[in-house]
């Protein structure tokens, strides 16, 4: 009764739950209730409706409604707001923002050749450079990009990077990290074109990798990335996860 009596306005139905999984409905969010006791929760489904960016900006303005209501009365039980919605396709995408989905198409799709992909390397444009590396690494490598040169270059289209950030194929072991790299980089010169060379490593026992693998690129470009069987590595000074 609280929450449809205070933001009731922006929401289309609300239904309590308690002491349940939190709902996770097709365009809906979930608003989490926690006691100061931390023993009960209660949690309450807004089910809100509209297009993609409609039900995206109502959510926004209950944060924002919830915050000052929180600012104004202390005594109220903390909130945290959670969104869900249906996985979205490259369709949507491409009616979204068609420079997104295109960056997106040239950073991941297999239908670009290596001869684009090489010219693509050479150019003078540090965006379609990155992009043609994405692609390179998924498609090539299995690698996963992440971090600042997709925020930067695929979501903003910015067209300057200094690194690229990344977790190494799973298929990588322990016992032939070396060799994979090194295959790595002979592949990249003698495919496209592209000259990258293993610059260093922090290891540990057995001259087994234990933090960042870091390769180095034409124009000082820094390939960093993790392996696969570093997952409680974390090194935010030094990436973008």
């Amino acid at each position: 009764q609280w929450i449809v009596a205070n933001i009731g306005t922006l929401i289309d139905t609300a239904v309590i739950k308690q002491q349940g999984q939190a709902p996770t409905a097709i365009f809906s969010s979930t608003l989490l209730e926690r006691y100061p006791n931390g023993q009960q929760h209660i949690y309450c489904e807004l089910r809100v409706t509209g297009t993609r960016v409609e039900v995206a900006d109502k959510m926004d303005k209950i944060a924002e409604a919830m915050n000052n209501l929180l600012l104004q009365n202390q005594n109220l039980p903390g909130f945290t707001v959670m969104g869900s919605s249906p996985p979205a396709s490259f369709a949507d995408l491409q009616k979204i923002d068609p420079a997104i989905a295109q960056r997106l198409h040239d950073a991941t799709s297999t239908s670009r050749t290596t001869a684009a992909l090489t010219k693509a390397l050479q150019s003078h444009s540090p965006l379609e450079v990155g992009l043609a590396l994405c692609n390179i690494l998924v498609n090539e490598f299995s690698c996963t990009p992440k971090g600042g040169i997709i925020r930067d270059l695929v979501v903003q289209g910015k067209s300057q990077f200094a690194d690229v950030d990344m977790d190494l194929m799973p298929t990588l072991q322990q016992h032939n990290w070396k060799d994979r790299i090194d295959d790595m980089c002979k592949r990249f010169r003698t495919k496209f074109n592209y000259n990258v060379t293993f610059s260093s490593s922090r290891v540990g026992a057995n001259n087994i990798p234990d933090g960042m693998i870091v390769l180095m690129g034409p124009t000082n470009i820094e390939f960093e990335m993790v392996a696969p069987w570093n997952t409680p590595f974390y090194a935010p000074k030094c990436m973008d996860m």
